[in-house]
């Protein structure tokens, strides 16, 4: 896999991330998720992504650094 695929496909997890906060803990086909929306469940601005992207940017940040474990469990 090229760079520029591994960064689209991050980079698609982060927006999908991003349009589904709002909507966490929501019922199926209670809600339509077409645009970016804040201020819904967790009452946080229009675009903000959770702690699972966090977490993978820490990941992939501690990944191309080195394997130091203990410096990625500081990162989370």
């Amino acid at each position: 896999m090229q760079a520029t695929q591994m960064r689209r496909i991050i980079m698609a997890g982060i927006v999908g991330d991003a349009l589904g906060v709002p909507f966490e803990f929501k019922r199926r086909g209670t809600y339509v998720a077409n645009d970016m929306q804040g201020f819904i469940t967790w009452h946080e601005s229009r675009g903000s992504w959770s702690d699972d992207t966090e977490m993978s940017l820490a990941l992939l940040d501690n990944l191309t650094e080195s394997e130091d474990y203990a410096a990625l469990f500081d990162k989370f």
